[in-house]
């Protein structure tokens, strides 16, 4: 029934405001989510105050016995007080006489007026319990960024003594390096040295086992008759070469004890003590035993000898192939090379192509700058000046984002005000193209102007002959006219423009109007004159620009 009364009653308040003429806005706003502020909190804070204090007093135990000087006392501490304000009305009367005449929106009801204020104590604690979280949060981000500095300070220490590190280990390798390349040097040089020194002791090595050789045959066929003629040698003297034979190994030994041997100490006296002549036929049997054993010796040499001319043969066959291999990697290295460096030079040149023409379209293009330019002027009058130098592509995500924004509160708005808009933006984009066209076709007249003024200042080039003679002609032709149409025709000689030099520039515009008429009259005149024998289309264009420029002075 509360509900059906309550609803009764708000159809009447707003039939009655509907019939004085109250507007919907003029209503109270009575939401129970809305948040009421600490001045309509204030007589709430007001009675709970002076609940407590009741709620104090009547606890307070009263004492049965007054004493007399208490009445004297309390009043004396009666008209000392201040009185303090209990309610909203003892600060301001006229609180609640303001809002007389206002119409009531909903009856007061005490449950709705609890549980709204339930309400805001409930959200003012949620929300100091969400300022605890922020502080907290604060504190907990104040302290981990005090640690990413700590972090970042270590960081950069360890980076600096990392890169110091590496930078004295550099140059250790570096200097180490240099030192290897040197030692490598030295040890190629000591390498082909000792090659040359081994080639030598190799060829040194062989001669002398040649002449070993050659000596181990000789004292088998170097015995001569003188020696085995004479007479036997004594054990003694036996005994004595047979030592000085065990003594001597070495070569330089054997050629002392040959040179001894053949001396004619060793050979004792010239004369033959043969007497029978099967003697001498033994000798030369002994020398010829000893030719066939050196013969036998040879023979028996002939196998190595042969082995040794195969093995040669095979080691020079070895030698050949591989430096046919050798040679054969040198041809396919050189192929290679010559490969690699072909690719290198096209690389190269696809390289130039791609930096001086590629890069250089897509970086400097007349396309990228108009639309690195659109986009600048865009995102300035989007969102703001480009103060912090953002690229293209950060410029463009900000725009994309402003855009979206944009659009979604155009979604929110009515219809009524896009329409309004749309009219407004339409009208100011012509008024800007209507501007731009203004101003290039003021830009092309300019143009034209200063064209016209540079041929006005331009001096003629007139022959001597024909100038003498137009001299004369003119001469004879100013005679034969009358004064009056000499005072007619005469025109005001033309003023060259470096007499107004100072007049030019950033003070063109504090010009005397006048001089400008009479600069302007003179330059027609002249030209007129000039041009009633030849005309062609560029005196045209140039009355044209004269038109317009006495229009605009």
């Amino acid at each position: 029934m509360s509900i059906v009364n309550c609803q009764i009653v708000t159809q009447d308040l707003i039939f009655m405001m509907k019939k004085r003429g109250v507007k919907k806005n003029d209503q109270r706003n009575d939401s129970p989510f809305a948040i009421p502020s600490n001045a309509q909190l204030f007589g709430y804070y007001q009675w709970c105050e002076a609940q407590r204090r009741l709620k104090k007093s009547r606890a307070e135990i009263v004492p049965k016995k007054i004493n007399r000087i208490c009445p004297i006392l309390l009043k004396k501490e009666a008209a000392n007080s201040v009185v303090l304000p209990m309610a909203i009305t003892d600060i301001d009367p006229g609180y609640f006489t303001d809002l007389a005449g206002r119409p009531i929106g909903k009856k007061f009801s005490r449950t709705r007026y609890v549980e709204q204020i339930r309400n805001v104590l409930r959200t003012k604690l949620y929300i100091g319990y969400n300022r605890d979280d922020c502080l907290r949060i604060d504190q907990q981000f104040i302290e981990e960024k005090k640690r990413f500095t700590a972090i970042e300070r270590q960081y950069r220490q360890y980076n600096n003594a990392f890169e110091e590190y590496l930078s004295t280990d550099h140059n250790a390798s570096m200097k180490i390096l240099n030192e290897a390349h040197e030692e490598v040097q030295t040890n190629n040089k000591l390498i082909v040295k000792r090659d040359e020194l081994l080639n030598k002791v190799g060829q040194v090595r062989l001669e002398v086992y040649h002449w070993e050789e050659m000596w181990r045959i000789f004292p088998i066929t170097s015995t001569s008759p003188q020696i085995a003629i004479s007479k036997p040698a004594t054990p003694e003297e036996a005994r004595k070469s047979s030592q000085r034979a065990s003594i001597l190994g070495t070569l330089e030994s054997l050629v002392e004890q040959f040179e001894k041997d053949i001396s004619d100490d060793c050979l004792g006296s010239e004369e033959i003590s043969l007497k029978d002549p099967h003697e001498l036929s033994q000798i030369f049997a002994t020398i010829e035993q000893r030719n066939l054993d050196a013969l036998i010796h040879l023979e028996s040499l002939a196998g190595p000898i042969a082995e040794m001319t195969t093995s040669m043969v095979e080691a020079e066959e070895l030698i050949g192939g591989e430096i046919q291999d050798i040679e054969e990697g040198l041809d396919e290295l050189q192929a290679s090379i010559q490969v690699t460096e072909q690719r290198a030079t096209e690389l190269e040149t696809y390289a130039d192509y791609l930096l001086h023409e590629v890069f250089r379209e897509l970086v400097c293009s007349d396309s990228v700058l108009h639309l690195r330019v659109f986009i600048e002027d865009a995102y300035e009058s989007c969102v703001g000046p480009n103060d912090a130098n953002l690229d293209s592509y950060s410029m463009m995500r900000v725009i994309e984002k402003t855009y979206e924004s944009l659009n979604m509160t155009l979604d929110s708005l009515p219809r009524e005000i896009v329409v309004i808009c749309e009219k407004d933006g339409f009208t100011q984009e012509m008024r800007t193209m209507r501007e731009a066209e203004d101003a290039a076709r003021k830009f092309e007249l300019m143009h034209r102007l200063l064209a016209a003024l540079d041929r006005i200042m331009e001096s003629p080039h007139v022959d001597p002959k024909s100038k003498s003679k137009s001299i004369t002609r003119d001469s004879e032709s100013k005679l034969s006219l009358p004064v009056q149409n000499q005072i007619k025709n005469y025109q005001k000689p033309f003023v060259p423009l470096k007499k107004f030099g100072p007049f030019f520039g950033k003070s063109c515009q504090s010009m005397d109007q006048d001089l400008i008429n009479e600069l302007v009259i003179s330059s027609q005149k002249k030209i007129k004159d000039e041009n009633t024998t030849d005309v062609s289309p560029q005196n045209d264009e140039q009355e044209d620009c004269r038109d317009d420029l006495s229009q605009i002075a």
